[in-house]
């Protein structure tokens, strides 16, 4: 058995060291490195420093945008002195400490990298990703290219993107630009119902979202109209024909942001430029398409079509695309002019005065 566990009586005599005294053990003291303050418990501390001496939070800004904790997406070269750093005292870029000052030095420098920064100023910290995909040129070149090709090759299809992904995949650079052409072609597939796509028709927003996001800091003129016709869709007008202001689709954008001014809708061709055949035959969907060309009638032959028109927006089962028709129904139906025809613009009108977009339009074009 065990010494422990003997049970003798001389291993249990008293000893001298029994009538020590034993002292309790003071509790732990946390000092506040900024005054003479004491506390017992960390948080106690750290509620203190909080609430008696507030640190300013580290701030980085670029192109005078203060970051928040979303990931930055770099696709274009960008200036050191742009990028600024305040209440910083240290840092750290990929795990590795760095002079503060040579934080945005490192940021421009950068061509292909993810870089994952956190800056400190005394105990409060933050966190910022940088990911840093800036383009060959020649390699967005050869990406357009090959877009260009695929538009002239045939109709568009998930073969087609699928061939227009193979060629482009060792454009390295340029992924970020392809991916988010792939992905507004893909949305295209859905939102037309091809019988091809593989997705919901829904799923079409999605991927606009995502062409859009991918292709927001590209400025070539491919990108622009992606954007300019997601943005057309969106009833966004004002953008898309900033974006792409003689572009068709630019100019029919303008028109219909005079309408939710309140105006009536102009009718009328609109001038026309090589690059939009180019770009509407693999670009643009065919429910904007068609309302493009319906927005290219004349007056005389809108108000000729006023009940085509009237059918095209009571069929419309996308509510984006349904107050685009509404536009050109109502205008042609007052175009017209017969007695009939402004209380069908009347009753159309009614659905949408108290429409916070275009409920002035609404009540400007009643007649009836």
């Amino acid at each position: 058995m065990g010494l422990w566990t003997t049970g003798y009586l001389e291993f249990h005599e008293p000893s001298d060291l029994e009538a020590i005294p034993l002292l309790p053990v003071p509790p732990p003291r946390y000092k506040c490195p900024d005054c003479n303050g004491e506390f017992t418990d960390p948080r106690l501390l750290n509620e203190h420093r909080f609430l008696e001496h507030p640190t300013r939070a580290p701030v980085l800004s670029l192109n005078g945008r203060i970051l928040d904790d979303r990931p930055v997406h770099i696709t274009r070269p960008i200036v050191a002195d742009n990028i600024d750093l305040r209440n910083v005292t240290t840092c750290r870029v990929n795990g590795v400490s760095m002079p503060v000052r040579e934080v945005s030095t490192r940021i421009a420098q950068e061509r292909n990298q993810t870089l994952d920064i956190v800056i400190w100023n005394g105990f409060v910290s933050k966190t910022h990703q940088f990911i840093v995909s800036i383009a060959d040129p020649t390699h967005i070149q050869a990406v357009d290219k090959a877009f260009i090709d695929s538009a002239f090759n045939g109709p568009l299809t998930s073969n087609a993107i699928a061939r227009f992904r193979a060629a482009t995949d060792r454009f390295i650079t340029a992924k970020r630009y392809q991916h988010g052409i792939c992905q507004y072609l893909y949305g295209v597939l859905a939102k037309d119902r091809s019988p091809d796509s593989g997705l919901r028709h829904d799923a079409y927003l999605e991927k606009y979202n995502d062409a859009a996001e991918a292709l927001k800091d590209f400025e070539t003129p491919l990108s622009k109209v992606v954007i300019a016709t997601i943005a057309f869709h969106q009833n966004r007008f004002n953008t898309a024909h900033a974006l792409v202001p003689s572009l068709r689709i630019g100019q029919c954008a303008e028109r219909f942001d005079r309408v939710l001014d309140g105006e009536a809708l102009t009718f009328g061709d609109f001038a026309s430029i090589p690059m939009d055949d180019v770009f509407s035959s693999l670009l643009i969907d065919s429910d904007t398409e068609r309302v493009i060309t319906n927005g290219a009638r004349s007056a005389q032959h809108a108000a000729e079509a006023a009940e085509d028109l009237v059918k095209m927006y009571e069929t419309c089962s996308n509510g984006l695309d349904k107050m685009k028709f509404a536009f050109f129904a109502v205008e042609a139906l007052n175009i017209r002019g017969d007695a009939d025809s402004i209380r069908k613009a009347g009753e159309i009108c009614k659905r949408y005065r108290h429409d916070v977009h275009v409920g002035r339009w609404a009540e400007s074009r009643r007649r009836g």
